[in-house]
């Protein structure tokens, strides 16, 4: 199970991002904007796919009453991002989806810091 999700999310990141990258070679002019609009959509699920395996593998039956809210919410987000993104092509709406999930990295990030902090650790 745990294998499968960390293998899940490896590739979904990659894949989303080879999407994002362009081949200078092909193109006159480059219009990111444009870009992504175009490749939006599969963009977003490949950032859902993770979170469907994890979900799929008993990851939701593992949140307890004991499960920090923070880290609840974060998980949300972590969700509701890519199928919010994929379904609306919003300009404005994008850019709060990725406000949201840059915060949400963030406090990943300064949660796993802190916890390797408090074990003693470097982080």
């Amino acid at each position: 199970g745990r294998f499968l999700v960390e293998f899940a999310f490896t590739v979904s990141l990659f894949m989303a991002v080879r999407l994002l990258t362009i081949d200078l070679g092909e193109m006159k002019r480059i219009d990111l904007k444009e870009h992504f609009y175009q490749i939006r959509v599969p963009f977003f699920v490949f950032l859902a796919i993770p979170y469907v395996v994890a979900i799929s593998s008993g990851w939701l039956s593992r949140l307890d009453t004991g499960t920090p809210v923070g880290d609840i919410v974060t998980m949300a987000v972590q969700l509701l991002v890519p199928v919010i993104g994929a379904m609306f092509a919003n300009e404005r709406l994008q850019t709060v989806l990725v406000i949201f999930n840059g915060v949400t990295y963030l406090a990943i990030e300064f949660q796993q810091l802190g916890v390797g902090f408090a074990s003693g650790g470097t982080g």
